[in-house]
């Protein structure tokens, strides 16, 4: 595939701005299949030529080997490197400050972001007699002059590079559903970990590393939903763990858990099939910030018609 991008920015605080950039990547997948067995390898490679820039190639291979049919395990993972050019809304944003209340800007000065990443897991999946699947999966970023949106002590947020970064964790993921589907749930934990490695151990909050700034270590969603004939109800819960909200990790946004629960009933009129679905979300009315200074609405409803044809 090819692509090509121009963009260009009149602005009286940064006057002309103007970037092209042409890009060229190719992918091949080979795979095989031999009775229950079956392997697939993915190479692939990106070229991305910037204005000023000059060339950045970003090679990356995938594999998979999987075995069974009505009961499937397989194995997989990913490596590759990585590059990214700070957008023009990184670098030009408009400066908005209100005294007292926060803001935004961009940064000029910002560097292109480039690392490498891998991940490697392991799945397992049943059809018969009910559906049940299981997943887990490592993964690991080391990166440098990341770009990380952060805000300073009068919480105007403006992008900066974090010379070097390590983001690593577990996610995994199980769910169930009973023949014909009317009941199903999932649950998906993820552990992260996202290490300032540009500072020093023994530097960051708590005699530890320093983690970078609104990336919570824990998080946990789980739904379950019930189906009776044209009938649908559903719950869902979320767990968002600490998010720290200064570099320097002196500040926090505690943990918190949100609920949220919905039913919908279809019918049809003729060729035509609607849908209108109740939904509360917040159902305890929790205040939640996922960002310092700028809170969620606490309990909220919401009703929607749908009609297709």
């Amino acid at each position: 595939g090819l692509e090509w991008s121009d963009d260009n920015l009149n602005s009286t605080k940064f006057q002309s701005q103007r970037r092209t950039a042409g890009s060229l990547y190719a992918e091949l997948e080979a795979s095989e299949r031999v009775s229950s067995l079956e392997w697939k390898i993915n190479p692939a490679v990106r070229l991305d030529r910037f204005s000023g820039n000059g060339m950045e190639a970003c090679p990356k291979i995938g594999a998979m080997i999987r075995t069974g049919r009505v009961h499937t395990a397989a194995i997989r993972a990913n490596a590759g490197r990585s590059f990214r050019m700070p957008a023009f809304n990184d670098l030009f944003w408009p400066e908005q400050i209100w005294p007292g209340y926060g803001g935004t800007r961009g940064n000029p000065a910002l560097k292109p972001e480039t690392g490498w990443y891998g991940d490697a897991g392991l799945a397992f999946e049943k059809t018969e007699p009910f559906y049940f699947q299981a997943e887990l999966a490592f993964f690991e970023n080391r990166m440098e002059n990341l770009i990380d949106w952060q805000s300073d002590a009068d919480f105007v947020f403006a992008p900066v590079n974090v010379g070097k970064a390590r983001i690593h964790g577990v996610e995994s993921r199980v769910s169930f559903k009973t023949p014909g589907g009317g009941f199903q749930a999932s649950i998906s934990p993820c552990w992260m970990r996202s290490v300032d490695m540009s500072v020093s151990k023994g530097d960051g909050g708590g005699g530890g590393d320093r983690l970078l700034p609104y990336r919570p270590e824990w998080k946990i969603d789980a739904d379950a939903g019930f189906s009776l004939k044209a009938l649908h109800f559903d719950l869902r819960h979320q767990t968002v763990g600490r998010r720290f909200t200064t570099a320097d990790n002196g500040k926090a946004l505690p943990a918190y858990p949100l609920w949220n629960a919905g039913a919908s009933f279809r019918s049809r009129f003729g060729a035509f099939t609607a849908n209108t679905r109740f939904q509360v979300n917040n159902l305890a009315g929790r205040r939640i910030s996922n960002m310092d200074g700028y809170p969620l609405p606490g309990r909220e409803y919401r009703i929607s018609f749908e009609m297709h044809y």
